[in-house]
């Protein structure tokens, strides 16, 4: 039996896609340089975590995601990249 992951993507600012690269030799994705990808991202590794490492970056999801949330890609006033209100709320 498999778990469902669900997210709500009506809850994303624009863009509601984010592409990332798989970098082979590296063994992880790479995003743009949005801070939302990122984050959201470190929201996929988080949701998707299991007790044993990931075949591909061979890590945990839920280290991974702690990674990424102290990595610079997630640091600073999320304010600066979100369209729209200026408390970064829509």
């Amino acid at each position: 039996k498999h778990d469902t992951t669900v997210i709500d993507i009506r809850k994303l600012r624009t863009p509601s896609l984010f592409t990332f690269r798989v970098r082979e030799e590296l063994r992880d994705l790479h995003g743009p340089p949005d801070r939302l990808a990122w984050l959201y991202l470190a929201l996929l590794h988080a949701k998707t975590a299991a007790p044993v490492p990931d075949p591909f970056t061979g890590r945990l999801g839920s280290s991974q995601s702690m990674e990424l949330l102290r990595s610079g890609h997630c640091a600073g006033n999320l304010r600066s990249s979100t369209p729209g209100r200026a408390d970064g709320v829509s």
